[in-house]
């Protein structure tokens, strides 16, 4: 029995090692690593007893090398996958971003260079050969089932018993939340796999139809505040002499924050003039983000819905979860049903986040990602220039005769910023407090040229807007600040996660509610009595219970009876159908002509569409076919049937993703 015990108490010991060089991947550091035992002792057993209940599954097998080599493969491959995300985006692992996977892949040329992603081929093309090798050469042991068993059901009973303790002494959190500090302070293998199982929003205890029943007595009786009523006059009197409401367009910048905020930095110019205008002549404030360096989904799902996503599981997108089921309560199905058309805008690709398939769940009418805009530059990372965005809501606009609702997400400032970055002669300068290494000033130069560029198209923006007859309110914000070690270095704990807004009218409309900090998941009941909407269960909570001590409670609950309950509050029915979504605001047509040559020329009528994501099949077959950079598209003879029935054209996003098709007329 002794001797049988033996591997398990080897498997102790290496569990131990592990859960050093785990550590020592998820700090990016060999001395957090080797200090997380002292500094983390409790958290540092747990680990130990988590990973040896894993390895421990081996002695149940007679291959026990082949299957430790795949758990040990599996497990350290986690380890440095965190660690490499860290390096990108700031936020560690979670197991949600599986999810993302196809998106994560879309942009990795971005963020890698060829031959780093030829180096993790080559890695994991290595890793399959060795467990090819050592399945056939390693020792078949005899079958000992009895002690295996037994050696394999100590350890989760250890790690059990620890959890359990943990969790009732208040030693370990409820759940996962705040994803940099709980996995430095728990360790990655608890934090990691704490994020495998919890999802969505716990049912709240004092969930229950008569709660419910009084959470919405109140809300439906609730009233404006005084605040409320003041905007509301003026937008009733800024109406009656429009004759209409005000357009509003909400524009998520990513990464974008006052690098002025950063203590101790001077520049050469301003980097933001227009930003910093913008900010000591309209309401303005801090607004705190739940997300770090990356997780712009989830920015965009708080402003949208009004929800806190504390209460989800860890590092959750709603847009992979939730939200690809469900419709939900949000500022565009709020300002819809108000008579707004409701328009969505990204220069970035359709299938980002599932975002084609998650805007009609949101009330969006239209959506136009980059896939449907022309004229599209793209800086050093192959990201969009922001310019772009401004022909878009310029189209969404002229679109209908009545009020729009426009949502708009940037790309440009986005990750990862290149080390290497040779600043150019019009570049801002800048002096730090302390010096910066040459990669971290070349990131943080290319940076500042970014958002400087951001900011000139905010300028353009709202001089368009200006010259504009129609009342419009433009609302700005940064998803969230940059992965940059330079910039995060210059803010507190807490500041990391406040970026900032400001809410600016072409006519002035009585922004007169003053400067305030809110979370992402407040600004929209801010926004919306500005348009003279008080509709909406979360908007009223916000509005009406924020700051008290019943707010947090409301709100969880509110958000699990939405979301996960029996929708009480909508007297168990789903309000918010979802949209018959389109994208673009274009009624594309075209027609398909067979020249002499036999070759075949599509031509798009006036105000179609056609660009580099333009595709035409014929009989069903994909063409190759050469666009002009104009209107028409030539697909050369021998691409074409003899005898031609149906000619498509396709509007296809960079993952294969059909958005539209369209069948051209034959002449």
């Amino acid at each position: 029995m002794r001797k049988s015990i033996r591997p398990s108490l080897y498997l102790l010991l290496i569990a131990a090692l592990l859960t050093v060089a785990t550590e020592c991947l998820n700090t990016k550091s060999v001395i957090g690593g080797i200090l997380f035992p002292a500094q983390h002792p409790y958290a540092f057993l747990l680990n130990v007893l988590l990973l040896w209940s894993v390895y421990s599954v081996c002695l149940l097998f007679r291959r026990r090398a082949f299957v430790f080599g795949c758990v040990f493969i599996l497990s350290m491959g986690l380890a440095v996958a965190n660690c490499v995300v860290q390096c990108f985006r700031t936020t560690p692992l979670a197991a949600i971003d599986f999810s993302i996977l196809r998106s994560m892949f879309m942009v990795l040329p971005k963020y890698m260079k060829l031959w780093q992603i030829l180096a993790i081929a080559a890695a994991l093309a290595g890793c399959v050969l060795f467990l090819a090798l050592l399945f056939g050469k390693s020792k078949r042991y005899p079958r000992q089932l009895l002690s295996a068993v037994i050696c394999v059901l100590i350890p989760p009973l250890c790690f059990g018993v620890l959890f359990a303790i943990g969790e009732k002494n208040g030693i370990l959190p409820e759940r996962i939340s705040a994803l940099s500090q709980d996995y430095r302070a728990y360790g990655f293998p608890y934090a990691f796999t704490m994020s495998m199982f919890d999802r969505g929003i716990d049912k709240p205890d004092a969930y229950s139809p008569e709660r419910m029943d009084a959470i919405h007595e109140k809300l439906e009786s609730s009233t404006p505040s005084a605040e409320d009523n003041k905007a509301a006059e003026t937008e009733d009197a800024t109406a009656s002499v429009a004759g209409t409401k005000p357009n509003v367009i909400v524009l998520q910048l990513e990464s974008f924050i006052d690098v002025n905020r950063m203590e101790g930095y001077s520049f050469s110019e301003d980097p933001l003039p227009c930003f910093g205008r913008l900010k000591e002549t309209c309401p303005s404030g801090y607004l705190t983000v739940p997300s770090l360096g990356g997780g712009t989904a989830n920015t965009e799902f708080e402003v949208l819905t009004g929800m806190c996503l504390s209460y989800f599981g860890a590092g959750e997108y709603p847009y992979k979860t939730c939200l690809q089921e469900t419709t939900c309560e949000s500022m565009a199905y709020l300002l819809r049903n108000a008579g707004y058309t409701t328009h969505a805008i990204h220069d970035n690709t359709a299938t980002f986040y599932d975002r084609n398939r998650i805007y009609p769940h949101l009330g969006f009418d239209t959506f136009t990602p980059i896939e449907y805009m022309k004229n599209v530059t793209y800086n050093e990372l192959g990201w969009a220039e922001d310019k772009v965005l401004l022909g878009a809501i310029t189209e969404a606009l002229e679109s209908t005769a009545g009020e729009d609702f426009i949502f708009a997400v940037s790309v440009q400032p986005h990750g990862k910023y290149p080390t290497d970055y040779v600043p150019a002669a019009n570049d801002i300068t800048y002096t730090s407090p302390e010096p910066l290494t040459a990669e971290e000033e070349a990131a943080l130069t290319y940076y500042i040229r970014e958002i400087h560029a951001v900011d000139l198209f905010l300028e353009v923006l709202t001089d368009m807007l200006s010259a504009r007859q129609e009342e419009t309110i433009l609302v700005v914000y940064g998803d969230h600040l940059p992965s940059l070690t330079a910039v995060e270095d210059c803010f507190t704990e807490e500041g990391v996660f406040q970026t900032e807004y400001v809410i600016w009218s072409n006519r002035d409309a009585g922004l007169a509610s003053g400067d305030e900090d809110l979370t992402a998941y407040q600004l929209s009941a801010k926004i919306l009595p500005l348009c003279g909407v008080d509709d909406g269960m979360i908007p009223r909570l916000h509005r009406g219970y924020r700051g008290t001590e019943q707010y947090d409670a409301m709100l969880e609950m509110v958000e699990y009876d939405m979301l996960y309950g029996k929708r009480i509050l909508y007297d168990g029915k789903n309000p918010y159908p979802e949209t018959e979504m389109r994208f673009g605001v274009r009624n594309n047509s075209y027609t398909a002509q067979r020249m002499e040559d036999g070759s075949l020329v599509i031509t798009a009528a006036e105000n179609s569409l056609l660009n580099e994501w333009t595709y035409v099949s014929c009989n069903g077959w994909r063409c190759e076919g050469i666009w002009d950079g104009a209107d028409t598209i030539t697909v050369a003879q021998k691409e074409v049937p003899p005898i031609l029935d149906v000619v498509t054209i396709s509007q296809i996003a960079d993952d294969g993703t059909i958005l539209v098709e369209t069948t051209a007329e034959i002449s």
